[in-house]
């Protein structure tokens, strides 16, 4: 991690768009971040002292049945090798990492055979930040739909052990994390864009299939049973107890032929201690605000008691206002505009957002003169207001 350059580490060739596996590996270090991608996709991140900090969180699941879940670990067919991009004029970010794969029958038998899901995955690093904002989607490329179960799993190995860690979910920042008490050592994730239906925290002696430690061969039953957690775990200390495991489910999707899910972001980090693993979130998100989404803004770090949704200002406007509003509790949020007949117009906030006070501004563009409705959402509240635009 002292590395004050980019070093690139490709072991193969490029493989072509097909399905191939063992096609590579991938070792990216930037200034403050270190980022292994397997030839299985298997995604790694380093702590700045230890290695392997996070192991395999790249993987979202899916699981239609308690037989059949589309799991996305070691065993999967290369669709696109690992590739690093930073020269592509407009990108988020310094570098942008990608990786698609699709799951096969491996030894362990757990993968959905002929799986018509790719998995997409993108890693998006600054030189600047530690951690990463991570995001994916699938894609369904056969001809019927599919409806299941996402969930995102990751496994704490701090310093190349799976024992003795502590797990962590907090509400209040929508964070979850783990840490090593004799290394002091800290790793979380925060979702960036769609709200955990529930957050599971387990650990071998606790929730694996008896007889089976290893948290990859699991059956899909286990899998399956882990996914339709929709409660929050908030701690779970596992100092003798081998792959702890942590379960961020993303709810039911169902994916038409031919679509893809929405993109789902997190923003992962690590640090030597707690606090300043949070600080390292907390930057990654506020550079994904403003990369990702555009014009939102923090107003002040005291928190609100109460929802609300502030008139725009100024208003009447022409061709753009500025709207305000407050979020007592963290949560998916959404801030659309509407014409009078109903249709959206523009989406000005649409993610997950701590508890706070925040600005948006809204550019008319090109849209004619008339009311308009705005509207607010967030865990479960709901506030519309009217502006006028007049040309």
């Amino acid at each position: 991690m002292k590395h004050a350059m980019v070093v690139l580490l490709l072991l193969g060739c490029i493989a072509a768009l097909a399905p191939r596996a063992g096609a590579q590996d991938l070792l990216f270090v930037s200034g403050r971040t270190e980022v292994f991608i397997s030839s299985g996709g298997r995604l790694v991140m380093d702590s700045p002292v230890t290695s392997r900090g996070m192991n395999r969180w790249a993987w979202v699941n899916l699981a239609e049945s308690a037989t059949n879940v589309y799991n996305f670990d070691d065993s999967v067919a290369t669709i696109l090798a690992a590739t690093v991009d930073s020269t592509t004029p407009g990108r988020r970010a310094d570098y942008v990492l990608r990786h698609v794969a699709s799951p096969a029958m491996g030894t362990l038998g757990t993968s959905r055979v002929g799986s018509t899901i790719h998995h997409i995955m993108s890693v998006y690093l600054w030189n600047d930040l530690k951690g990463a904002v991570v995001g994916y989607r699938l894609k369904n490329t056969g001809a019927t739909a599919v409806t299941g179960r996402l969930s995102f799993e990751f496994y704490p190995r701090i310093d190349q052990t799976y024992t003795g860690h502590y797990l962590r979910w907090s509400a209040a920042d929508t964070t979850a994390w783990y840490y090593r008490p004799a290394l002091a050592h800290a790793m979380g994730a925060r979702p960036l864009s769609a709200y955990p239906a529930g957050v599971r925290l387990s650990t071998g002696a606790t929730f694996y299939k008896p007889g089976i430690t290893a948290a990859e061969s699991q059956p899909d039953s286990v899998r399956h049973r882990l996914m339709n957690e929709l409660t929050f775990t908030t701690a779970v200390d596992s100092p003798g107890a081998l792959r702890s495991m942590i379960h961020m489910n993303a709810g039911t999707v169902t994916i038409g032929p031919g679509d893809s899910t929405a993109p789902l972001y997190y923003a992962v980090a690590y640090d030597t201690g707690q606090v300043s693993m949070q600080a390292a979130i907390t930057a990654l998100v506020a550079r994904y605000r403003a990369r990702f989404l555009t014009g939102v803004e923090q107003a002040g770090t005291g928190l609100p008691s109460t929802f609300a949704l502030e008139q725009n200002y100024p208003n009447p406007f022409n061709p753009a206002t500025r709207v305000g509003f407050h979020l007592p509790a963290a949560g998916e949020t959404t801030l659309k505009v509407y014409n009078l007949l109903g249709q959206e117009v523009a989406v000005l906030v649409d993610g997950v957002l701590p508890a706070g006070s925040y600005t948006a501004r809204f550019d008319a563009g090109t849209l004619p003169s008339g009311v308009y409705l705005y509207r607010l959402t967030s865990a479960g509240k709901e506030e519309t207001r009217r502006m006028l635009l007049v040309r």
